[in-house]
């Protein structure tokens, strides 16, 4: 994969169609393991219901749904969701023993 190839481990997302394109862009990146969030101010659905149902899955997936200021943060190297650490903590875990 393109992205592992080149050390990215993170995917942070935005943009239209929030219930469709990138929704389902960030699936599936937390299905291949990457960190994964959305960028909520900064994408527009077509729908609320289907935007309602997204952001469930996120949260069921460990995609983190972040403002403005943690996306600045996380540029910096400053601070990371939570919902990053308890996947890496999980990968850890799981590695630990001997477990994909």
């Amino acid at each position: 994969m393109l992205l592992r190839k080149n050390d990215i481990n993170a995917v942070i997302g935005c943009g239209l169609a929030y219930d469709i394109c990138v929704t389902h862009t960030l699936k599936d990146a937390s299905k291949h393991g990457f960190l994964t969030c959305i960028v909520k101010s900064g994408s527009k659905g077509l729908s609320s219901l289907k935007m309602d149902e997204a952001n469930k899955m996120f949260q069921k997936r460990g995609v983190a749904i972040i403002d403005d200021e943690m996306t600045q943060l996380i540029s910096r190297r400053e601070d990371f969701p939570i919902e990053w650490i308890r996947l890496l903590v999980f990968q850890a875990h799981n590695e630990l023993h001997g477990k994909k």
